[in-house]
Order: structure tokens, then sequence, then C-alpha cells
């Protein structure tokens, strides 16, 4: 590799084409192919996304010659035979509908953890706003939710405020690939990675249960955000993967925002929902959490979502079948449980709930 030649051409395009204070950001989407895919970074990968999938066959047969199957692995990316595969295709429920997941492979997995954690998370992250949070390091719902309690509470004293929530129909699978890969090859000088990045995205958007649709699925609206944020008057702009919420000061301006988000939408041929406009005072629901106002101390509060708690319920009834099958210990079940108790611990409001689950646990598996 020519580092010289690659430091040249980067001072080249940010003199001339780019203004990008992230220097990292930029050399990544100079980075080679043979640069990118290694032996070695296909073994760290592996090794990466074998931890917690070890009972898998395939996981099991790649990891019995770690480095021989890394080498063939690598050896299939550079002679361009490498194609992704994918199990059978199943369903589940989320959120009221039932969604399709392809889960791919354990080897297209491992160059798909390739592709995100050395090239587009750096090189896509930085260009996001701050306020969108899905599949973002260091972020998540849980933060979001309190950016977006602090937001509304902000508010609360402008009587004519109202809160403004959206989404797009169909989300992943209207995602347009020919504007997703020419975002992509804006960004990213070799085109043999575009072509592998887009390999995994075949067919009418993007799949569920990849992690190479994450990222690119959360950044893809970046020029909605950018365009919202700056126009909305409050300032308080959110969004999580393609649920939108903001803030404005009257009733006029959140039709003009309205109208905005359509234009701005039909840029990349997604089709938005009916908006709820609801005024700063009243109930409201966002990403299943529910954000009740106390009209006596005149703020809002947020309350935990009940699905975490059925869920974990489902688990621990599914632990106690395992146990009785001896397919699982107590020491594992406890462990599971704990990683649980821990993450919802922190949640606001969830007392009394966490309360009735730590009583269900020491029912199921006779604990005092």
């Amino acid at each position: 590799m020519n580092v010289n030649k690659i430091i040249s051409e980067i001072d080249r395009e940010l003199s001339t084409e780019y203004d990008i204070d992230n220097a990292y950001q930029t050399y990544i989407g100079y980075i080679k192919f043979e640069d990118l895919f290694t032996v070695t970074n296909v073994y760290l990968s592996a090794i990466r996304c074998a931890s917690g999938f070890r009972n898998r066959n395939d996981t099991q047969e790649f990891l019995k010659a770690p480095w021989l199957n890394s080498y063939k692995l690598y050896q299939s990316i550079l002679d361009g035979t490498f194609r992704p595969k994918y199990y059978k295709s199943k369903f589940i429920m989320e959120r009221g509908k039932v969604r399709e997941i392809k889960p791919p492979v354990f080897e297209s997995k491992v160059i798909q953890k390739i592709l995100c954690d050395w090239l587009i998370r750096p090189l896509l992250e930085p260009e996001m706003i701050t306020t969108s949070y899905a599949s973002v390091m260091g972020k998540g719902t849980d933060k979001m939710y309190n950016d977006v309690l602090r937001a509304v509470n902000s508010c609360v004293k402008n009587k004519d405020s109202y809160i403004v929530m959206t989404d797009f129909k169909g989300y992943f699978a209207s995602i347009d690939l020919d504007i997703l890969k020419n975002m992509f090859a804006k960004r990213i000088k070799d085109e043999r990675i575009v072509n592998l990045i887009m390999e995994f995205s075949k067919g009418k958007g993007l799949s569920l249960g990849n992690e190479l649709s994450q990222i690119p699925a959360s950044f893809f609206p970046t020029d909605i955000d950018y365009a919202i944020k700056k126009a909305v008057s409050t300032g308080h702009y959110f969004r999580y993967m393609d649920d939108a919420l903001f803030i404005v000061n009257n009733k006029e301006e959140s039709n003009n925002m309205i109208d905005l988000f359509e234009q701005e939408s039909q840029k990349l041929k997604l089709i938005l929902k009916e908006p709820k406009v609801i005024p700063v005072g009243m109930n409201f629901t966002f990403c299943k959490e529910r954000f009740l106002f106390d009209k006596k101390r005149n703020k809002y509060f947020r309350l935990c979502n009940k699905d975490i708690f059925v869920r974990e319920k489902r688990k621990l009834n599914l632990f106690k079948s395992m146990l009785a099958e001896k397919s699982i210990d107590m020491y594992k079940i406890n462990m599971q449980y704990g990683c649980v108790r821990n993450s919802i611990v922190h949640r606001a409001n969830s007392k009394k709930s966490l309360e009735r689950l730590d009583k269900y646990y020491k029912e199921l598996f006779n604990k005092k």
C-alpha cells in the first residue's frame, strides 16, 4: 500500500471537493479492497461472530480449523467467488407486525462483520445527526427516551407547542438500492467494495436479520434529518430508524414541517405514513415507550415498556423447559437472568414490574 499516494489523494480531494473535519473518516473511504480483507481480519471477525453462537453447526465447523477456514474465505473474497448465503427465512411478530427475517450463515456473517466494523460504521456514523439513535455506538433506545423526555419537558410552558410523530411505510423493503449504492459510491473509492456490499442487498430493499442492513438503514434518511433539524424552530428532532419525533411551537409550523418532511422523503423515494400531531401536555407513545403527563407537576414522566417483562417471562418459561431437558443448567439461567435484571433495573418507573418479575422467577425455579 502506497501511503504517500493515498495521503496526497486525500489532500487533493479535501481541497477541491470535500470539507470534512474527520480525517480518519476520509481515510476510511480510500481503503483498498486488499487492505480491508486480510486473513487476520477474517479470523478476528470470525471469533467475534462466534461469541454466543458456538452451539450452531456452521459455527462449530468453521472453528474446527479457524485459520484454515479464514484463509479459504479470504481467498473466495479476493477471487470473486464469494456469494452471501442465508438460512431459511423465518417470520417473527414485532410491534404487532409480521416480519420476515433472513439470517446469514456463519461465513456470510463474518464478511458482514468486517464491512461493518472496519468500514461502514466509522464511515457513516460521523455524518449522522447526534439525535439519530438506531445502531449507533453508545446510543440506543434508553438514551433516546431520556432525550425525548427532557425535550418535551422543556416545552410544556408553551401551551401552543405540538409533538409530531411519523414513520415510513414498509421502511426496510422500500429503501431504494440504487440511491443507497450511490451513497456508498460517493464515500468509498474502491468500486469492488461497493459491489460486495450490494451483494448482500439483492432484490427489493434491505433484508431484516442482517448486520449489514442496520447501519445503512439508520443512515439512509440522514438528509431528511438535517433538513428537519435545521428548520424546526425548537431544535428538537429525534429519529430511531424509521420512527421520527419533533416538537414545534404552533399548529401552523407543524403543517409546514410535515410538508417539508414529505418533500425530503420523496427525494429518497420513501412513503410517509399519516403523521400524529399531539398537543404538548397530552399522553403519547413513541417507539413503544409511554410518556405520561402529570398535570399537578406540569411535567412528563416515562413508563417502562410492558413488553420487556412479557418477553422475559417467556424466556424464563423456555429456560424451565430446557432445564427439564438438561440442555441448560441453573448456573447459566442465573447468569442470563442477572444480565436481564441489570438491564431493566436502571429503567424509569420499573420498580414494581421488576418486583413482579423477581417473584415469578423465584416461583418458577423454587427459589426462596
